[in-house]
């Protein structure tokens, strides 16, 4: 019987369902969305991957400029000073309260050439210091400070005038000596020296 049954070589094809045209206009709409969508994507990487490349950049820049070394004047966060506390001190004026502490502060920092703790046991503190300068009952206080000025200022003087004599030695002279021209330091020291010594040897 199968012999008399008819073969074909191939199977016979389906035929195609045609796409729709409107169909495959959508489709191609989408794909093209797609892309769009898709490089809109990355353009926008590229420009936030750019932005963090010069954001990092700016401030490198301005870690380096605000590391740099710079002059006072050079600075950009400048403030305005604020006022300062008037600091009220008895029998000192606002006016001297400035040279009070200068002179105060100079004797605490030469304390041992001026020999202060052999004057003033406790040291001269603030307090002494303004009761020395405006009460009458401390005048002595403010004499023991001139006393002790002068004791170390003929001391430092002797002490210089020995040193210039092992040097140069003293040429002693009651004349005038004309000095041309602007008196260097040690010009001004050596007469003075001359002038301290001749008094001492001739004065007493």
């Amino acid at each position: 019987m199968d012999k008399f049954v008819k073969k074909t070589d191939k199977t016979e094809a389906k035929p195609k369902t045609p796409i729709d045209p409107a169909a495959r206009k959508t489709q191609q709409d989408l794909a093209d969305k797609m892309r769009k969508a898709e490089e809109l994507m990355r353009q926008r990487k590229e420009e936030e991957k750019l932005k963090k490349k010069e954001k990092n950049a700016r401030v490198m820049a301005f870690m380096k400029e605000w590391q740099k070394v710079k002059d006072d004047q050079e600075l950009e966060d400048h403030k305005v000073i604020p006022k300062g506390t008037v600091v009220e001190v008895e029998g000192i004026s606002h006016k001297h309260f400035g040279d009070f502490l200068s002179v105060l502060e100079f004797v605490q920092n030469f304390s041992e050439v001026l020999k202060v703790k052999d004057v003033f046991h406790n040291e001269l503190d603030m307090e002494t210091f303004r009761k020395a300068l405006t009460t009458k009952e401390n005048a002595w206080m403010f004499s023991e400070l001139v006393q002790m000025f002068l004791t170390t200022i003929f001391s430092l003087q002797e002490d210089e005038a020995e040193e210039y004599n092992e040097k140069k030695g003293i040429q002693e002279s009651v004349e005038n000596e004309q000095i041309e021209g602007p008196a260097s330091t040690s010009r001004a020291m050596e007469l003075a020296t001359k002038a301290g010594k001749w008094a001492q040897t001739y004065l007493g």
